[in-house]
């Protein structure tokens, strides 16, 4: 099984690991873990979430996350969901995939960390309070010192995903900025999320070279490149995955054409490669070799690779060429394969 964000923030097994040895978390925590869920969270779901979220009433910093009836439900619903999974497996990459979730959510709607730190403090300290007075002194520091263990697992993930989402918007927000700047040409020259040219920039460049060509320039080739299996990735691993392979596929084919050539984004998965002055047996080579290069070398995020196959067809322009005539006859031979 996969795990979308454990691949986008890099934590591979070893980084786990890693993580684990650095909050001193091992096999014997396993056991430990099991006896708070039996003894001290599973009999005090409904008492933990009740007071949890009469804390967070009081304090009017929270009113905006659950004013809502149907709102308040659901977070009630998550947060028993979240506790009964606390420790539960923590060494698992299904336990940090929740984990960074968490972060991944509260930052899409803009929860400060400072709450953020509260409500998990606040938490830990209910979840204390329910430790059987009865149990010895050295069972319930057992408790203790694994809850202020896992507690800061789930903290440091959650506040990891957090900052990185908020760092992937900030930087979001500067390129729109940076567009903004240069609004009419970079709209209509790149296409900003793969880093090809934009549909009405090939278009253009394909007019362009076909003026050229009616006052005797050389003729030119114009290839469909459709990038197969990107949907998929979509699928399994969710859009923001699927638009860095997206973005790493283009970037397999640009160092292969001339800076006198231009490949364009035409829609979704599709891309117009416009080859100047090279005729159709010259093309059919470069064609073969971008395919080629996709089947020997697949696509890799973090350590987890991609294989993407390049799809591509083919038409060479004639005299008198207008651009529909150009297109309609790409159309025709796309269909007809």
């Amino acid at each position: 099984m996969d795990y979308p964000l454990c691949l986008l923030y890099g934590f591979t097994q070893t980084r786990i690991d890693e993580m684990l040895r650095l909050m001193e978390l091992g096999e014997r925590d396993q056991g430990i873990a099991a006896q708070l869920q039996s003894q001290v969270i599973l009999p005090g779901l409904s008492e933990i979430t009740e007071e949890f979220y009469k804390y967070l009433q009081i304090h009017r910093e929270f009113y905006e996350y659950f004013t809502a009836g149907e709102q308040l439900t659901r977070m009630t619903e998550m947060q028993q969901q979240y506790l009964r999974s606390l420790g539960v497996n923590f060494h698992a990459p299904g336990y940090f995939e929740d984990r960074l979730r968490v972060g991944v959510t509260h930052s899409r709607i803009n929860m400060p960390p400072r709450l953020y730190e509260c409500a998990y403090t606040k938490l830990k300290q209910l979840i204390v309070e329910r430790i059987p007075v009865s149990m010895d002194k050295e069972n319930r520091n057992s408790l203790r010192g694994f809850l202020d263990r896992i507690i800061s697992l789930d903290m440091a993930l959650a506040l990891e995903s957090y900052f990185q989402s908020r760092i992937d918007t900030m930087q979001a927000s500067l390129s729109e900025l940076e567009a903004a700047q240069e609004k009419a040409r970079k709209q209509s020259i790149i296409d900003m999320a793969t880093g090809a040219a934009s549909r009405n920039a090939v278009l253009g460049f394909i007019k362009e070279c076909l003026s050229t060509q009616h006052k005797g320039g050389e003729p030119i080739s114009v290839a469909m490149c459709r990038l197969e299996d990107i949907q998929q990735v979509n699928t399994d691993y969710g859009r923001m995955v699927g638009d860095v392979v997206l973005k790493k596929a283009v970037e397999k084919i640009l160092p292969l054409i001339r800076k006198s050539d231009m490949l364009g984004r035409y829609g979704g998965t599709e891309f117009l490669l416009v080859l100047r002055a090279v005729d159709s047996e010259r093309a059919d080579k470069i064609m073969k070799k971008l395919a080629d290069n996709f089947a020997e070398a697949p696509i890799t995020i973090k350590d987890k690779q991609f294989s993407i196959k390049l799809k591509t067809w083919l038409t060479s322009t004639m005299d008198n060429d207008e651009l529909p005539v150009v297109l309609s006859r790409l159309d025709q031979v796309v269909r007809s394969r």
